[in-house]
């Protein structure tokens, strides 16, 4: 697990936060006070490393009070998808072994 300093907006509301989890499709967030499921949010991730930033549209697909609430990426451009899926394969895949 490799967390990132992240920022989310809804409505006219932007918040902040630290990510629990982070994946080719989406991630999750550390919140005493997660969003509703179905939630659209606005996503902006700061990956660790220098890594890039990541921004994209998204929605609450799970949300759990005290705990936090998994965002699935809806609309992300193909630069900041390439730069996601090098963060991931780089940090949670190039250790593995068969």
């Amino acid at each position: 697990m490799c967390s990132s300093d992240l920022s989310f907006r809804y409505g006219h509301t932007v918040a902040t936060g630290v990510t629990l989890n982070i994946s080719r499709g989406g991630l999750a967030i550390r919140s005493t006070n997660p969003l509703s499921h179905g939630t659209p949010v606005r996503v902006r991730v700061k990956l660790p490393s220098g890594a890039g930033d990541v921004e994209a549209d998204a929605v609450v697909v799970w949300s759990t009070p005290g705990v936090g609430m998994g965002l699935q990426f809806t609309t992300l451009s193909d630069d900041h998808q390439r730069v996601l899926d090098d963060f991931v394969v780089t940090h949670f895949f190039s250790s593995r072994r068969a």
